[in-house]
């Protein structure tokens, strides 16, 4: 699997029918709504699309953190809540309109 396009990614032509995701100065996709229904669902969904390599990020340092508590024993409550603040954050961003 190759690698992703390098962040930030960015949204262009928002609208409710299409929006193009940028990403290091190429396209990386085009969201469209076929249904025309739903106002502001094509942006809401360019706006997920576009936190991917965030959420990854935050993933992966959820990861490499957990692995590294894992090998000093139990997690503290500090612990915990440094964890969670990292995934509130990375979901706060991807949740943002």
């Amino acid at each position: 699997m190759s690698k992703h396009t390098k962040r930030p990614w960015e949204i262009t032509g928002h609208g409710n029918q299409y929006a193009t995701i940028w990403g290091a100065g190429r396209g990386v996709a085009v969201v469209r709504n076929l249904s025309y229904l739903v106002l502001g669902e094509t942006e809401a969904n360019a706006l997920l699309i576009s936190q991917a390599p965030a959420l990854l990020d935050a993933l992966k340092d959820l990861h490499a953190r957990l692995l590294g508590m894992e090998a000093f024993g139990p997690m503290s409550t500090n612990d915990i809540s440094d964890l969670l603040v990292i995934a509130e954050q990375a979901i706060k961003k991807a949740e943002e309109a």
